[in-house]
């Protein structure tokens, strides 16, 4: 047929021979019967006849289209897949008609035509789709591989496509199918589950509509692959991507076309909307989904397509919600496969992942995220993202800033535009669910490309903020807080211009959305409080606006640009101040605002300008003028928290230091925050005032250029002049009151920082810059000169206001206005003062206060005021006279009046001494004389101490003011004097040293010392045995004076007048006698002069160092000083330190050279001369530091007779080594305490000795933070360039350091050089110190171990420096780089080693923690060299891991309440949640395939090195992390661990065992079926063979953990395992029965399993000839379970195979003695032979005899029920002779029993044998009424037969005999069986012919003995008694039982005998009688209900009686 279509005929015409094949194939078709006929037809000619469609003839398309058409009519005929059509020919028929693929000419006609076929053939691939069937020859394989070429070939794309199906427009010839409302189809194949083809999609192409078709083949057939999907990464995975042959451009489509699946939820498929005509402009209905998010209407419509097939295919909408949830499933594990590539996969991924309804799609995606390397700064993932955010059409914008579907092109067609319209339409869709925007945001919150795209964020922000979308709910605030975080990260990584773009808008945004929630206040403004979300969100937004504006490089502004300059720069931080200041949405809130605050701060301090200034300080002020409770004036908000810290941190920040006012507003802090206890408001307005805190907050240097300090007079003015004036100084109340001091000091800095800078003499602004001011201002004479100088020249009106201020502040005692008071007096020229002389008044009264501390200020003050000479005369001495009355009065005074005397005299005092100094003295010699007489009499006779105090400050400024001759001519009484100011002085009272001091001065002559001189000098000398150091200073200074006089510069401070220093001379000769006698006795060894003489010799240079005296003698001071710093003495080190500074900088250049020679030489500890010499005296040693039983060494002299005594002279020199040692490090000490550190600074001497550098270098991290400061001193003064001076000599110091880390002996030097190598490495290449890496890592772990705690706290820093050097490095391009590969390769090997070396415990525990850093942040391709070790030791080191109490717990668990148990399994969980073992998860990630032989012979070799249960658990744990997560590179080596697993399964800790056993099981997952079978064949030899009952238990736990962790295994050897099960689930022993147990339970659906593995189980039960009891039992056990499980399995008997195979089994099993648990097996008997009824003809008489075997066996609890298997078999057997058989046995039991009763019955067991008793009772019980219910199983049915008779009697004698010793369960078993005996009795006499029942008459045929054998069994119901006829039981027979089961059991038993057809009509009456009188007596409503019953059956019979 097919060559007579191409074949020419020269007779007919073309068309004709056409319409001929035609008709012939339609008359063919129509012909074929069966699918057999019609599917060669199809497969030959359907394809060839499509082609028709494009002949020339219409009449030839005509007759194809009705050919096709009846195709389509057999084929609805022939549902199913039982024919199928040839789809490849027709796929390839369709693709080679394409209209971009055929070259053939003709124009639009041909096309049109070509179109034809195509859309024919379309129709009939739909069609056969519908049908499709892979065929595969057969074979599965090929089957799968035939749908899989399907598959990708109906998903190719043979020309590029649109990006979204929908948008593709009509084919070449410009046709448009139907509009979406039409439906066509052709036969779409009904049955086989296809979808129908419904031409209908609206402006879509052919190779669209096919690409549908295929899409939803691919549908149909995934949920059938998703069961069979290839492992990830594995052979057959790739080779599904190789058998689709899809393109990436194929992929990618397929990818994004999944992805619009995994939107639509299953509610959307469930409910389509159904679209009217005038939706779709058509005549018919048809269904689209409803809107969703993601999906474009025509989307929606191919979907609803595909929904409505299989909504039709389910029977309930639950069933079509798991439809498509299999789908979902489906299609994301196909997403995952090799098919599809990591960039194609990551939107489906992030759909999947924000899908919480479906567990299963979550799993997928989150594994997805784990795996895959999502690229998130991929251009197209970040556009993917924010398309899928916005939607399609609806704003989305793409990454050149284009808006999609924002225009569209205007054309002048008005059908184009319409149809483009149209199209715009189908492409629209609605933005993502809110929960997939949250995703989409947390994803582009990682992303840097996604901050490129501006204009979409800024579309967020207007979405989110601006726009006041509606709220829904949680998800909108989840929604926002997730767009708050991206908005932030892009506020981070984005760049500038992006910034830019986005800061405006988003700044608008957030204000607007505060706005929006209630603004300032939103209780008040919306009338209802914010929740906690709200809340939250709120303070999102502040901390944002700050986020964003700190990102801003112009001034921040909430407008966007463009609207102008006029706009205010400061709407920001004012709308920031205002929300601080009023908004009360919640107390947190204001933690936001602040942080807003800050961060805003931080960027607006470098942005301003002037304007910004100037509107700032207006904003600022305003806002620390509020207080809260106001209402603005401005805004009218009311203010509700205080907003002062925030602006004066905007103050400190961002106005000039030199702003008066932001100044201004320190003070206001300062007070408003001492007013109201705020420290911190405090803190900022101090930091505001202190230039070095001003300058480190802005980041300026700290030298005087880099700030711009006020100007003084301006200061003062704004300060204390006008309105500020007012409050500060006049009417000092409430915070002015604390600020007065501080503007005071303030004012006085920048005085004097202006005096000193017009003299050119700068200060910086240093952190104590205030007290440095203090400190030149006491101490220096110059800076005094200067600044006298300078407020000569100053305008008078600033000082005298400041003066003014002080004054006030010292009136009231504020802070330390009394000290600038005095300060500022004692500086100003005499006309200031002359021009204040008024404020006398303000000082008179403080001066007599009862504040003794502002006493002598204010005594000063009032001396320098009331001494000018422009005071008048009268008053002053009216005031001294008034004085003196007073003072006079001070034996009497008391309390107060002794204060204010104090002050009387302190005033008189400085009045008459400063009149002294300007020469103004009165003449009048009676009131000096009068005064020095009172002050000398206080001295000696006052007891008050203040008043003494007082007197002694008066006589030392007498003594020093007053001239000579004056002095001469007063009578000074020396002796007295001097004997008192000695007391006080011993007292430790200062002012009586500084008397004593001046005194000596005042009494001393120009000439040689006089003897009272003389002696007051050895007073002042014997103070040295004072041991508080001060009071040595202070006699150092009074020595100076006594000497010098004004010439000391003690004395500096002390003069406080504008006028000459006094001349007065220096006492040379005392001088140099002082210094000889201090030289002197610097060398003695007695400690206390020594360290006396020390001080007072610094205080003499110090203060008298210039004059000749001292400076020649300055070598031996030099010598002194050095001597000194051998001293243990701290202080006198200290001393001897700033000596030798001091002498350095008065000496010349010859003694500075050698003073540096000596300290280097001694600093690098050769030939060190500082150390002074060793005298026998010299104290080597503290007291106590070397006992030695009866004290304690510690001179040079003790250590000789030590050494003398113990006949040892080499501990001489031993000790010395050890002093010396000592010594050394003492002075080293010293570097740091004064001077020497500025010795060796000013030197350049040391510039050119480099190896000087590594020694310096070391000292600057000595342990003494003095010798640090002091070395870093040296260091900076010497090193201009640091880091080049340590680039040059980095080998030197390097190898210094790491020679002294281990070498040093002192454990300073190891101290510090563990610091110093710590922190020369940092900072620096790797490539510098990499030759000494190995190296550090090895000296700082030797120093781990070191003695010193402080050296290994410093080793274990050091540590810590190279692991985080380490880390960063790894942390880095992740840990890729050159750099961090060095590192890596120099730390790893190290660290290896020590956890291998048997290092100390604490080394090995950090080398641990560091390995375990370091491993986490080393990439996977660096750690491959290494993990094989890592892994084998990480495992070794487990168990040394594990703390030590573990072992005392595990020793002593029963104290702590625990079982071994129960802390194994603690001590695993431990061991599971261990960094360690996450740390081995890592390397096995690293390995590749060449690392993974060398890790696996390690891990191997694990099996016999690990010890402990941690390294044993963790190595079964890291073999099971093996099989579950990196099975394709394991399974080479899975046989290998699973042989080594069964050689190392034991083990004395059963934990272990059992982790073993799981890891085991694991193995069996990727093991070969050859290891499985091994394993189960060792498992069973385990069970089977060994003698130990723990291996049968172990062997449960393999079997159960297979089952578990290998259940396809499990199953696939299923008659290997659960035979094994079952036979284990009947051990004897509980443990290990119970793994059995489980295994079989929980892989077994019921009791018909055992069938399907009987063969099986008998093959393991032949097991029982073992000679172990236990395996016998257990296998006997398992037979009894295998019969009762086949009797409910097995509906009819058993098969002679299965009762051959059973039979001796059974034998065996109840063959030998009895044992517990073998009552099963008895039970067991009769249920089988009862259905081995194949065997009762062979084996019947020998079950017989076994039978009777096993109930003659006398154990108790064996024996019932070994009875009752017998009455079963007789039952069963219904054999007379085996009944007689069976009732001889019984009898004989009962006459056993009855003899053993009566025995008993007549012994006196007595008391202790009653409960043995008891227990031989029931015993006796259960026997006897299994005896009688196996008599009456036994007993045949009486039928006449004489042999029947004799077997009745039998029975009837047993029960005679049986029920007098039974009891309640005999009586039971009795009445049940005689209801049984005449049930049957019954039931036999209705069936047989000759019964005993006839029509109206009945007639007795049987004999007599079977008569009366019925009758005595009746008579146990109801007998007769022979003597009065009444009814009784007999007496062994309770009439009237108290068990109501009894009498129920008797009753019913009354009943079927009462329902027998017994002929005895007598008897019947009688009987009807006996229960009627029972009826009486009977309580029970049970028993009478079946007594009524017996009752009315007995009166019908007599009713029925003829």
């Amino acid at each position: 047929m097919s060559s007579s279509f191409s074949s020419s005929s020269t007779t007919s015409s073309t068309e004709e021979r056409e319409l001929s094949l035609i008709s012939k194939l339609s008359l063919r078709l129509a012909l074929a019967q069966t699918p057999a006929q019609l599917q060669p037809l199809l497969t030959a000619y359907l394809a060839p006849l499509l082609l028709k469609l494009a002949s020339g003839h219409a009449s030839v398309r005509q007759k194809t289209r009705e050919a096709c058409l009846s195709v389509a009519r057999v084929l609805r005929g022939e549902p199913g897949t039982s024919v199928q059509l040839p789809l490849p020919r027709l796929l390839g028929q369709f693709r080679e008609f394409s209209s971009s693929s055929s070259s053939s000419a003709g124009g639009g006609e041909c096309q049109d035509l070509r179109d034809e076929v195509r859309r024919f053939d379309l129709v009939f691939i739909a069609v056969g789709l519908g049908r499709w069937r892979a065929q595969g020859g057969g074979k599965e394989e090929e089957a799968v591989r035939e749908e899989r070429e399907l598959v990708g070939s109906l998903l190719a794309l043979p020309r590029p496509l649109p990006q979204s199906l929908s948008t593709s427009t009509s084919d070449g010839a410009g046709e448009t199918m139907t509009t979406t409302g039409s439906v066509e189809a052709y036969g779409g194949g009904g049955g086989g589950g296809g979808v129908q083809v419904r031409i209908r999609e609206e402006l879509m192409t052919l190779d669209t509509r096919l690409y549908i078709q295929g899409f939803y083949f691919l549908l149909r057939i995934l949920p059938k692959w998703a069961a069979s999907f290839p492992e990830r990464g594995s052979k057959e995975d790739l080779e599904l991507k190789t058998t689709l042959n899809l393109s990436p451009r194929e992929t990618s489509f397929l990818a994004r076309w999944l992805s619009k699946l995994l939107l639509a939820d299953s509610q959307a498929f469930a409910t389509p909307k159904k679209l009217t005509n005038q939706d779709s402009n058509t005549d018919a209905e048809t269904e689209i989904l409803p809107a969703l998010p993601g999906l474009t209407a025509a989307e929606r419509s191919i979907f609803a397509t595909w929904a409505a097939t299989k909504r039709e295919s389910t029977k309930s909408a639950a069933e079509f919600e798991a439809l498509i949830t299999q789908t979902k499933i489906a299609v994301a594990k196909f997403l995952f496969t090799a098919v599809f590539a990591d960039e194609e996969r990551f939107l489906p991924a992030v759909i999947m992942g924000a899908d919480d309804t479906n567990l299963g799609l979550f799993r997928v995606a989150d594994t997805m995220f784990k795996q895959c390397d999502f690229d998130l700064e991929s251009e197209r993932a970040v556009e993917e993202l924010f398309e899928l955010y916005f939607g399609r059409g609806g704003g989305a914008v793409n990454m050149n800033g284009g808006v999609d579907g924002e225009k569209m092109e205007v054309v002048a067609d008005t059908d184009k535009q319409q149809r483009q319209v149209e199209v715009m339409e189908t492409q629209r869709s609605l933005p993502a669910k809110p929960k997939l925007r949250i995703r989409i945001l947390g994803l582009l919150a990682k992303s840097k490309r996604a901050t490129m795209n501006t204009q979409a964020i800024v579309k967020m922000i207007d979405q989110q903020f601006v726009d006041k979308v509606t709220d829904f709910g949680l998800e909108a605030t989840k929604l926002r807080t997730a767009l708050f975080n991206f908005l932030n990260w892009a506020s981070r990584v984005a760049s500038e211009v992006d910034v830019l773009a986005i800061a405006p808008q988003a700044l608008e945004g957030y204000r607007e959305y505060i706005m929006h929630q209630g603004w300032p206040n939103p209780d008040e403004v919306t009338g209802k409080p914010l929740s906690r979300p709200e809340l939250e969100m709120r303070g999102n937004a502040y901390e944002s606006i700050g986020i964003w504006a700190a990102r801003m490089h112009v001034a921040p502004d909430l407008d966007p640009p463009g609207i102008g300059q006029e706009v205010a720069k400061m709407q920001l931080v004012s709308f920031l101040f205002t929300s601080l200041r009023c908004d009360a949405s919640s107390p947190g809130i204001q933690v936001s605002i602040e942080s807003a605050l800050g961060r805003v701060l931080n960027r607006l301090s470098t942005l301003m300008d002037e304007s910004m200034t100037s509107e700032l300080r207006t904003l600022l002020t305003n806002q620390i003028n509020t207080e809260v409770g106001d209402v603005n004036n401005e805004d009218g908000y009311k203010t509700v928290r205080s907003t002062k810290f925030a602006a004066v941190r905007f103050a400190n920040r961002c106005l000039p230091f030199s702003d008066c006012q932001a100044r201004w507003m320190d003070l206001l802090a300062i007070g408003a925050g001492s007013v109201g206890q705020r420290q911190e408001l405090v803190e900022e307005g101090t930091k505001g005032l202190d230039p070095y805190w001003r300058s480190a907050l802005n980041g300026l240097q700290t030298t005087v250029d880099a700030l711009t300090f006020p100007i003084f007079e301006e200061l003062v003015e704004y300060f204390f002049g006008g309105a500020n004036g007012e409050k500060m100084i006049r009417e000092p109340q409430q915070e002015y009151r604390f600020a007065l001091p501080h503007a005071v000091a303030f004012c006085r800095n920048v005085l004097v920082r202006e005096a000193l800078l017009s003299a050119g003499l700068p200060v910086s602004a240093e952190s104590d810059w205030e007290k440095k001011l203090d400190a030149l201002v006491a101490t220096d004479d110059n800076v005094r000169s200067t600044v006298r100088n300078h407020l000569r020249k100053a305008v008078w009106s600033p000082l005298m206001t400041l003066l003014d201020a002080a004054l006030i502040g010292m009136s009231l005692d504020l802070g330390r206005c009394p000290e600038f008071a005095t300060e500022i007096g004692s500086l100003v020229p005499d006309h200031v003062i002359g021009g204040m002389l008024d404020r006398v008044t303000i000082i008179k009264p403080t001066s007599v206060s009862n504040n003794l501390a502002i006493q002598l200020p204010a005594a000063r003050l009032l001396g320098i005021f009331m001494s000018h000479p422009d005071y008048t005369k009268l008053d002053r001495d009216e005031f001294i006279r008034g004085a003196l009355t007073k003072i006079h009065g001070w034996r009497d005074a008391v309390g107060q009046d002794v204060n204010r005397i104090r002050g009387h005299l302190l005033c008189v005092t400085f009045i008459l001494s400063r009149q002294a100094m300007r020469r103004t003295l009165p003449t009048e010699e009676d009131i000096i004389s009068e005064f020095v007489k009172l002050v000398l009499e206080l001295i000696v006779e006052a007891r008050d101490v203040a008043l003494r105090n007082a007197a002694h400050i008066s006589l030392g400024q007498l003594m020093l003011c007053l001239s000579r001759t004056t002095l001469t001519q007063l009578d000074l009484q020396p002796e007295s004097v001097m004997e008192q100011l000695l007391k006080d002085s011993k007292k430790e009272q200062e002012s009586a040293v500084v008397a004593l001091g001046r005194f000596i001065r005042g009494i001393s002559g120009d000439q040689k010392l006089s003897g009272t001189t003389q002696q007051a000098l050895k007073n002042l000398y014997t103070l040295h045995e004072i041991k508080r150091p001060e009071l040595q200073f202070a006699i150092g200074e009074a020595l100076s004076i006594a000497a010098a006089g004004w010439h000391s510069k003690a004395t500096i401070a002390e003069f406080d007048l504008d006028i000459a220093r006094p001349a007065q001379s220096v006492d040379e000769f005392m001088l140099e006698q002082m210094l000889d006698k201090i030289i002197d006795d610097c060398k003695n060894t007695k400690p206390s002069l020594k360290k006396a003489s020390a001080i007072w010799l610094l205080c003499l240079i110090q203060y008298v160092g210039d004059e000749k005296c001292v400076k020649s003698r300055l070598r031996q001071c030099q010598a002194a000083f050095a001597s000194l710093l051998s001293s243990k003495d701290e202080i006198v080190q200290e001393t001897g330190s700033r000596g030798l500074g001091l002498v350095y900088e008065m000496g010349d250049k010859n003694l500075k050279d050698d003073l540096v020679r000596d300290l280097v030489a001694s600093f690098t500890g050769s030939n060190a001369k500082l150390g002074g010499t060793v005298t026998s005296e010299t104290e080597l040693f503290d007291a106590g530091a070397l006992p030695t039983g009866d004290g304690s060494v510690t001179t040079y002299k003790d250590i000789v007779s030590l050494a003398a005594e113990m006949g040892d002279p080499s501990l001489v020199y031993r000790f010395m080594n050890l002093a010396s040692n000592n010594a050394i490090w003492t002075s080293r000490s010293a570097f740091g305490r004064f001077g020497l550190g500025n010795v060796l600074a000013d030197s350049a001497y040391l510039a050119e000795n480099k190896s000087f550098y590594p020694k310096l270098y070391r000292y600057r991290f000595d342990p003494n933070p003095n010798v640090q400061k002091s070395m870093n001193d040296i260091w900076n003064a010497l090193v201009k360039d640091s880091n080049a001076v340590i680039e040059q000599n980095f080998g030197l110091i390097i190898e210094d350091l790491l020679k002294s880390i281990v070498t040093g002996k002192e454990w300073r030097v190891r101290q510090a050089s563990c610091a110093a190598i710590a922190d020369i490495i940092q900072g620096r290449d790797v490539e510098k110190y990499e030759q000494y890496l190995s190296e550090i890592w090895t000296k700082a772990f030797m120093v781990l171990d070191d003695i010193k705690e402080t050296v290994r706290v410093a080793a274990m820093n050091l540590c810590r420096t190279l692991t985080n050097l380490l880390i960063r490095n790894l942390e880095v391009g992740e840990g890729a780089t050159k750099r961090a590969q060095k590192m890596l390769d120099n730390a790893m090997p190290f660290l290896l080693r020590q956890l291998e070396s048997g290092a100390a415990k604490e080394v090995q525990e950090y080398a641990i923690k560091t390995l375990l850093k370091v491993i986490k942040k080393s990439p996977p391709k660096a750690l491959q060299p290494y993990a094989p070790i890592i892994v084998e030791s990480l495992i070794k080191s487990l168990t040394s891991l594990e703390p030590e109490a573990i072992n005392y717990v595990h020793m002593n668990v029963e104290k702590y309440g625990l079982t071994t148990e129960k802390l194994d399994s603690l001590r695993v969980s431990g061991v599971s949640s261990s960094p360690a073992i996450q740390a081995i998860e890592r390397c096995l990630e690293s390995l590749d395939e060449q690392g993974m032989p060398e890790a696996m012979k390690r891990l191997e070799a694990s099996f016999r090195t690990v010890i402990g249960l941690p390294s044993k658990v963790g190595l079964s744990s890291v073999l099971v992390t093996l099989t579950v997560q990196h099975d394709i590179k394991f399974r080479p080596y899975a046989d290998r661990f699973a042989q080594q697993l069964r050689k190392h399964l034991f083990d004395r800790n059963e934990t272990i065992t059992n982790s073993y056993c799981l890891a085991l099981a694991y193995m069996m997952r990727i093991a070969t079926l050859k290891e499985v079978e091994e394993t189960s064949r060792f498992v069973k030899n385990l069970y089977f063979a060994s003698d130990e009952t723990g291996h049968r238990h172990v062997a449960g736990e393999i079997v159960h953990a297979v089952s578990k962790v290998a259940p396809v295994r499990f199953m696939t050897f299923a008659s290997v395992f659960l035979p094994f099960a079952f036979i284990g689930r009947h051990d004897i022993d509980v443990q290990a029965r119970e793994p059995f147990r489980k295994a079989w339970e929980e892989n077994v659906g019921g009791s018909r399993a055992v069938s399907l593995y009987f063969m099986d189980i008998i093959a393991l039960a032949q097991n029982i000839d073992s000679p172990k009891w236990d395996i016998k039992h257990t296998i006997a056990s398992a037979i009894a379970n295998l019969i009762v499980s086949l009797d409910s399995a097995v509906d009819g008997n058993y098969t002679p195979q299965q009762a051959a195979a059973i039979w001796p089994l059974l034998e065996k099993a109840l063959g030998g003695k009895t044992w517990d648990g073998k009552e099963a097996v008895v039970d067991a008997f009769p249920k089988f032979f009862k259905k081995a009824q194949t065997l009762w003809e062979s084996t019947g008489d020998h079950v017989e005899k076994v039978a009777l075997r096993e109930a003659k066996r006398t154990n108790p609890a064996y024996r019932s029920h070994s009875i009752t298997a017998l009455g079963e078999i007789a039952q069963i057997r219904e054999s007379l002779e085996l009944a007689e058989k069976v009732l001889t046995a019984m009898e004989d039991i009962v006459k056993e029993w009855s003899e053993t009763s009566k025995d008993r019955m007549e012994i006196d067991a007595g008391e202790a044998t009653l409960d043995s008793e008891a227990k031989s009772d029931a015993s006796l019980d259960q026997i006897l009424s299994a005896v009688i219910a196996c008599c009456f199983k036994a007993v045949p049915v009486p039928n006449g037969e004489g042999a029947q008779s004799d077997t009745l009697r039998m029975l009837i004698t047993i029960l005679e005999r049986s029920l007098p010793i039974g009891s309640r369960l005999s009586y039971m078993a009795t009445y049940e069986g005689i209801k049984t005996f005449f049930a049957k009795f019954t039931e036999s006499s209705l069936h047989q012919e000759n019964n005993m029942v006839v029509r109206g008459a009945m007639t007795i045929t049987a004999d007599a003995r079977r008569v009366k054998s019925i009758k005595d069994l009746a008579a146990l119901l109801l007998p007769v008694s022979p003597n009065d006829g009444q009814r009784r039981l007999p007496r062994y027979l309770p009439e009237n039982s108290s068990t109501e089961a009894v009498r129920m059991a008797r009753a019913q038993a009354l009943l079927a005998y009462a329902s027998c057809p017994f002929p005895d009509v007598q008897e019947k009456e009688r009987t009807s009688m006996a229960v009627a009188a029972w009826l009486d007596n009977e309580r029970s409503g049970p028993v009478r209900d079946v007594l009524h019953k017996a009752h009315a059956s007995l009166s019908k019979q007599k009713e029925d009686r003829p």
